[in-house]
């Protein structure tokens, strides 16, 4: 019998001994981090652990070792806040989880920790089954799919059920998805990049899509907010909880349920979506790996937890090491600090990038290789502390991390029920360095039907 791989590993505390701090100008870090930036992250070790500098006149400081990483996203709260572009994004995102601060973030996670207890995962893991098995019921037999596209539209399916208990129609469904692509143009353009704050009003093409996706998700976004409200109906879903919540301030009012739910619908999906969507691109060229994923589902209940899909879990894992969709972490210090021996004025941007930390062979043997097995051989590999980030560290990590999981394991385990796949490209589009890590095409995958969903 085939030994189980472990599911969960161990990092290890970082050592603070020998960090290389070096400075490097503004001219070269920029054209570095603007000509190619995912390369230019990739390559951050070789110039040395932490990275000073300056980008557009401001302060920054680039961290390639895992020890600041850590300490910086474990001290969190009273020190570090987001960065100034995130802030940026408050357009979208309003004040919700992603970019509230200080005793507002506190509240509204209070608030929302019931929404990700353990009570509720029974039911997001049936609608996650269940949207699987609809979503596959209209995959060809035999043909080609994009699957960047098709996982944004099952795990936007599935965020919309989990989060509103709703369904949403595939033009609200293409809306969503074109509104999202238009935020994260923006963020990318170099409008959305500049140093100050672009008036939204100004008539330029980007900024002019900007404002038509906010207000295509804002109109989305309410409606089903409103029949949620209007019905008199019990939920499980997270919108429900989000209008029933109360602690001693009341409850939550109409704008912030509404920043939640951007924040959620965005969060819900995107990050899944991509890790899915990179990973079904590696499985694609690496027969040996899919037909390990075949045996476990195939050896597996389909209402199995996704605790019963070690190797599936590990795929996920490998998928969001190697293709990290939050490529780099940014905060600023609301004080003067010191940080890996390093004096950091008030305002200084510190960047740690996930895409760096997860690519660097002194963490991860054979960085640039998809091996799901590192994170379920009999010793699975233990990064230190702060080495691998796919949810961030510290108080700050990502509220839906496990839900995450959840949806990724039994999504992945469902297509791979249904469907067997070949990817038809050599290589990956090129990736858009926005609110998220996105390719720019297509991921072509040729599919054909192995058996039913059942």
């Amino acid at each position: 019998m085939t030994a189980r791989c472990p599911v969960s590993h161990v990092a290890t505390e970082p050592s603070n001994a020998g960090l290389r701090v070096v400075r490097r100008s503004a001219l070269r870090t920029g054209l570095a981090i603007f000509g190619d930036p995912f390369r230019a992250l990739e390559t951050l070790p070789a110039h040395g652990d932490v990275i000073v500098t300056s980008l557009f006149g401001q302060p920054t400081v680039l961290l390639a070792h895992p020890t600041p990483v850590a300490e910086m996203l474990r001290e969190g709260r009273g020190t570090w806040i987001k960065d100034r572009l995130s802030r940026r994004t408050a357009d979208v995102f309003g004040r919700g989880l992603l970019l509230s601060e200080g005793e507002e973030w506190r509240r509204q996670r209070r608030l929302l920790n019931p929404g990700f207890a353990n009570a509720r995962f029974d039911a997001y893991a049936h609608t996650m089954r269940a949207r699987t098995a609809a979503a596959m019921a209209k995959w060809p037999v035999h043909g080609t799919l994009d699957a960047a596209a098709e996982m944004a539209r099952l795990t936007l399916d599935v965020a919309v059920r989990t989060l509103f208990g709703a369904d949403i129609a595939d033009r609200d469904a293409h809306r969503v998805a074109e509104a999202f692509a238009a935020v994260s143009d923006f963020v990318a353009s170099p409008i959305g990049m500049l140093p100050i704050d672009v008036p939204r009003w100004l008539p330029l093409p980007v900024v002019r899509r900007h404002r038509r996706a906010i207000a295509e998700l804002d109109a989305v976004v309410g409606a089903l907010i409103r029949a949620r409200r209007g019905s008199n109906a019990p939920g499980e879903d997270l919108l429900a909880m989000l209008l029933a919540a109360r602690d001693e301030t009341g409850g939550l009012s109409d704008a912030e349920v509404r920043d939640q739910a951007v924040t959620f619908l965005l969060a819900g999906h995107e990050t899944t979506a991509l890790g899915l969507t990179f990973a079904l691109f590696e499985l694609g060229r690496r027969p040996d790996l899919k037909a390990r994923l075949f045996a476990e589902t195939d050896a597996t209940p389909a209402d199995a937890g996704h605790e019963a899909f070690p190797f599936a879990t590990a795929v996920f894992e490998e998928s969001l090491r190697l293709y990290p969709p939050a490529f780099a972490l940014s905060r600023e210090n609301v004080h003067d600090v010191v940080l890996a021996g390093v004096p950091m004025a008030k305002g200084t941007l510190v960047v740690a990038p996930p895409w760096t930390l997860h690519r660097d062979p002194r963490w991860f043997a054979d960085p640039m290789v998809f091996r799901p097995e590192r994170w379920c051989a009999p010793e699975p590999e233990a990064p230190p502390l702060g080495a691998y980030l796919p949810f961030g560290l510290g108080p700050r990590k990502c509220i839906g991390s496990r839900f995450a999981m959840l949806e990724a394991v039994l999504l992945l385990t469902g297509i791979a029920r249904s469907h067997d796949w070949t990817s038809l490209d050599e290589a990956l589009p090129p990736l858009q360095p926005a609110i998220t890590c996105r390719p720019k095409g297509p991921v072509r995958l040729a599919v054909r039907a192995r058996q039913p969903l059942t």
